[in-house]
């Protein structure tokens, strides 16, 4: 007494759609356990970094102010540069415009702004 096998289309699609589920539960297992130790690694790595981030954000404050002192600084030292600039584009080299007098008072005011511009940095303003 053999039974005979019969081979539907229907039995065909059944089979393949169960052995497709069967793979697809097996890559979502694979899937969950790697997302699982990679969770388990940020915690560990957050938790052995949490005083080290914990002070470094305390410090931000700290920091944006540094940078809005140095901020001030630059412009203050651009614009002492630029009062600079202007008190050597007036100026001319040449004797025969005035001699030694117009020399020496070149180079007077030159180290006159000069004064001015450390003490403008320095912040000894005593004007």
């Amino acid at each position: 007494m053999d039974t005979p096998i019969i081979v539907t289309p229907s039995a065909i699609l059944l089979t393949l759609l169960i052995l497709t589920s069967f793979v697809a539960l097996v890559f979502l297992c694979v899937c969950l356990y790697k997302l699982i130790r990679l969770l388990c690694k940020v915690n560990k790595f957050v938790d052995d970094n949490v005083a080290p981030i914990t002070a470094s954000i305390q410090k931000l404050p700290e920091i944006t102010e540094n940078i809005s002192v140095i901020s001030m600084n630059v412009s203050e030292i651009s614009e002492s540069a630029g009062d600079i600039a202007e008190g050597f584009a007036g100026t001319t080299c040449s004797s025969s415009e005035g001699g030694i007098i117009s020399t020496i008072t070149m180079i007077s005011n030159l180290i006159q702004t000069v004064i001015q511009v450390v003490r403008r940095f320095t912040g000894a303003d005593e004007d």
